[in-house]
């Protein structure tokens, strides 16, 4: 029993005077009476016990004193002035003293009383403490309970009945750390009103009554965690022993209105690069009509204790993005941060994730199954102390840091991954099955699910973690688990991942036939006799062959088709090797193959597609070649989530998504979801790319582009096509490329592009008339953006003008490249001098130093003037190339 510290009294009997110290323990104690002595006290007075005559024997120093034991009845002993009656017992129940008041209990006098600044509470370290605390709603005289709850970490609100007065009730909290806490005052929420009928009765009816209420209570709330629960697909027994399980543990569900807890498993650490100065970054502008929204989330995570308000310098961004609307149709938010930056210099985390491989064996085994689902699990783990900085934001009402682990930091998943495997540390394996926060638990009978529910029960209780009673799956035949379905038979694929396959519909064009063989064709080391299969629909694409779908093509189709769905196709995930996730857009869906190997080679897990709703439809092509992905990675995130996978795509651009810098489009808020994941973008040929676009256009209808029938070109109309479109007075000599683009909108053979090249190669007139100088491209390059003011400013010149009255001539510009804040200064005259001097005194001295200056190459910026002020400012100077950018 846990105790909070020792309080001396003295007892009496007769002339004798026996010192005793007696433990404080914690009002959630519930004992009968409000004092016990007991062995110890028996020992210290050298107690003899004789059954014979139902007598106990004191002795302390030279005196010795009798008392009679009166058959089992106690009777309670009393203090008076620290002196103590023993009324005939030789165990003796006390009462320690007090100090009565008329409004209300006082507490021992060892116990160290709070002080309450506006609405601070400040707790001396190891104390309890009598507080009065504004209460929720009730009007004066009314009697009420305060159930027991922890108000913070570590601090207690005691468990009482007690009246209000003047809108506030008196109670106590208990400070159980070894510092002096200062927290917010809470506002007490006071159940279950009393109506005044114990106010003649004894302390024992007022027990009485409040154990009944609590009783009261935790029925209640029983009731309301089983309404919660699915068993409607169980029989009798099976729901009753569910319920039974869940009746004994229902403290470790969440629901509406508690306090999300904070398991002590665990403190997640931020361990970033050795010499890291504060990263403070600007924060985007949201509009407006979500000022409430983000004041309504902010309140919510407060209430919760998941963030606080800080002083932190560290800043990173927020924004806010649309959630599924609910069941009412009701828009939803959530709060995101991005953490980009601070990722870059977040130490990583190399802690292992589970290797399923050999447990889906061990589950396939298995008659029964149960899921369970953390209440934001993330949440649920607190930060260390001296991170919690590190994780601030800010809005219009204020900074604010996290106190638990949020989203989107790079090494939380590794995180969840150690407490969870700590939590359960020696049931995974053999009782449960745990990846992330997917928690499996897998039985051959019911009493042994039993066994194995209680313990991880009892496991999640110890380390105080909640559970979503209404998201949490029991006693199923079958459970869909990372991509698997798991059965009592074995593990076979998930029916909705091949779905898709049997849906594709009947080709009605060479086209959609090359598809549906593309993609068949990917796969086809997991079919026998392949090519004899597919030979009637080969038989369709020879060349001059005439389209015509036949008995035997349509066998074919079908019997392919049944061989790819029916057969045990999908390899096992390896979670020893990397994942390629290839996907594909159209106009009019999206795809994704979940695979490992060497690309080409790559064995497929999984098939998943999509139609495009009508809004998606309107996207331009590379936003729908994002959405793949990010549809596509949520899709298979019980697979990717927390490991560096590889993404293949078709779309040549995506491979420099992460480069993109304008924070108010589509395609940055789709990569802030991609921020929790270590993933590498690749090109893959649209050629080798036909499992994903195949499965990305097996709609109801194949669209196809109108086209127009073309004869074909011989040699002579080549010729003639040639001359009008170069040599003819409106072909005008054009160049290659500008060739070979006119002529391509009309026309089109094999070989086209190299015999355009050739014959304006030739020419014989362009070869006398023009003039080739060397090529002077200048490669491309991906330059960065400021991330903060005066991070990156530029410096140039304009004139001569026509001169002022004043004599000046030329106007010195000064821009910051982020906030877009510009300078104009006039001077007379354009040299080093002049352009040094007024940079600093109308520049520098008035604003501040930039970090890094771009100017061109003009001789007065890259005099030694001018290249001294930099250096002795500590500026950084960068001159972009000899002729001027175009913007």
């Amino acid at each position: 029993m846990e105790t909070h510290g020792v309080v001396s009294i003295c007892i009496h009997e007769g002339e004798v005077n026996i010192p005793f110290d007696f433990h404080l323990v914690n009002k959630q104690v519930e004992l009968v009476y409000d004092g016990i002595v007991g062995r110890d006290f028996l020992q210290h007075t050298r107690a003899k016990v004789c059954y014979d005559g139902n007598t106990v024997t004191f002795k302390a120093g030279d005196a010795e004193w009798t008392k009679r034991i009166m058959g089992n009845e106690i009777v309670q002993g009393t203090i008076t002035k620290e002196k103590l009656t023993l009324t005939g017992r030789s165990e003796v129940i006390v009462k320690l003293p007090v100090e009565s008041g008329t409004n209300g209990p006082e507490r021992i006098k060892e116990i160290v009383q709070g002080t309450m600044e506006k609405r601070k509470l400040t707790l001396p370290a190891r104390s309890e403490v009598i507080v009065k605390l504004p209460v929720e709603c009730g009007t004066d005289g009314q009697e009420g309970i305060i159930d027991k709850s922890e108000i913070a970490d570590g601090i207690y609100l005691a468990s009482s009945l007690t009246r209000i007065s003047g809108k506030h009730v008196v109670t106590s909290v208990l400070n159980t750390k070894e510092e002096e806490v200062v927290i917010e005052m809470p506002i007490v929420k006071l159940e279950n009103y009393c109506t005044g009928e114990f106010q003649e009765g004894s302390p024992d009816e007022y027990v009485g009554s409040l154990a009944s209420i609590r009783k009261e209570k935790t029925r209640n709330r029983i009731d309301e965690v089983l309404g919660r629960l699915r068993l409607d697909h169980l029989n009798p027994e099976e729901k009753e022993m569910t319920r039974k399980v869940c009746r004994d543990y229902h403290d470790i569900f969440y629901l509406p209105g508690d306090k999300l807890s904070c398991t002590n498993a665990i403190k997640h650490s931020i361990n970033v690069i050795p010499g890291t100065s504060p990263i403070n970054t600007k924060p985007y502008r949201l509009p407006k009509a979500q000022k409430a929204e983000i004041d309504k989330q902010i309140d919510k995570l407060l209430r919760e204790g998941v963030i606080e308000e800080s002083s932190s310098p560290w800043n990173s961004p927020l924004l806010v993005v649309p959630k599924k609307d609910g069941a009412s149709g009701e828009k939803k938010w959530r709060l995101v941060v991005d953490f980009r930056r601070l990722n870059e210099k977040t130490v990583g985390d190399a802690y292992p994730l589970p290797d399923i491989t050999e447990i889906l064996d061990q589950l396939g085994k298995s008659k029964y199954f149960s899921c369970l689902d953390m209440v934001m699990g993330y949440h649920q783990i607190e930060l260390r102390e001296d991170d919690k900085e590190k994780t601030a934001f800010s809005t219009k009402s204020g900074h604010w840091a996290y106190k638990r682990l949020p989203f989107g930091l790079k090494t939380a998943p590794s995180t969840f991954q150690r407490m969870i495997n700590n939590v359960l540390c020696g049931l995974t394996g053999t009782r449960c099955f745990v990846f992330l926060d997917d928690i499996v638990i897998y039985a051959k009978s019911l009493s042994e699910h039993d066994e194995k529910l209680r313990d991880v029960f009892r496991r999640i209780r110890k380390y105080n973690l909640k559970l979503q009673p209404d998201k949490c799956e029991f006693l199923r035949t079958e459970v869909t688990y990372l991509g698997h379905v798991i059965t009592e038979e074995g593990v076979r694929p998930d029916p909705k991942k091949v779905e898709v396959i049997d849906n594709f519909r009947q080709p009605t064009s060479t086209k959609q036939l090359k598809s549906f063989l593309g993609m068949a064709s990917y796969y086809r080391k997991f079919i026998s006799n392949f090519s004899k299969i597919a030979t009637p629909l080969y038989k369709l694409l020879k060349k001059d062959a005439h389209f015509e779908w036949l008995d035997e093509q349509e066998n074919a189709f079908h019997r392919l088709k049944q061989k790819l769905i029916s057969q045990p196709i999908l390899q096992y995930p390896d979670f020893t090797r990397e994942f390629t996730l290839t996907t594909d857009a159209s106009n009019e869906g999206v795809g994704a193959v979940l695979s490992q190997g060497q690309i080409g080679k790559d064995l497929p897990i999984a098939y998943a597609s999509r139609n495009l709703n009508k809004a998606e439809k309107n996207y331009s092509t590379s936003e729908k070649e994002l959405l793949a992905i990010v549809w596509g990675i949520k899709h298979f995130r019980p697979y990717l989530y927390g490991r560096k996978f590889k993404v293949a795509t078709d779309h040549k651009p995506l491979t420099w998504i992460m480069n993109i810098k304008d924070p108010g489009s589509r395609l940055l808020r789709w990569r802030i979801k991609l921020e929790e994941y270590d993933y590498e973008i690749i090109y893959k040929k649209g050629t080798s790319n036909t499992n994903a676009d195949a499965l990305s256009r097996i709609n109801g209808i194949v669209v196809e582009n109108e086209g127009h029938s073309q004869s074909d070109i011989n040699d002579e109309l080549k010729r003639q096509i040639l001359y009008e479109y170069h040599d003819a007075p409106l072909g005008g000599h054009r160049g290659m490329n500008k060739t070979y683009s006119a002529i391509k909108s009309v026309y089109s053979w094999p070989n086209m592009k190299q015999e355009i090249e050739d014959y304006v190669r030739k020419c014989k007139s362009c070869q006398i008339n023009k003039v080739l100088g060397p090529q002077r491209k200048v490669p491309m390059e991906i330059t960065t953006t400021a991330n903060q003011p005066f991070e990156k400013c530029c410096l140039d010149l304009v004139g001569p003008l026509p001169e002022t009255q004043t004599g000046n001539k030329y106007i010195l510009t000064f821009q910051d490249e982020l906030s877009k804040f510009l300078v104009a200064i006039p001077i007379q005259r354009q040299d080093a001098e002049t352009v040094a001097q007024e940079f600093v005194t109308q520049v520098v001295l008035k604003l501040g130093t930039p970090s890094k200056i771009l100017t061109d190459q003009g001789s007065n910026f890259l005099s030694e003037a001018f290249k001294n002020t930099c250096k002795m400012l500590k500026i950084k100077k960068v001159a972009n190339y000899p002729f001027p950018p175009r913007k």
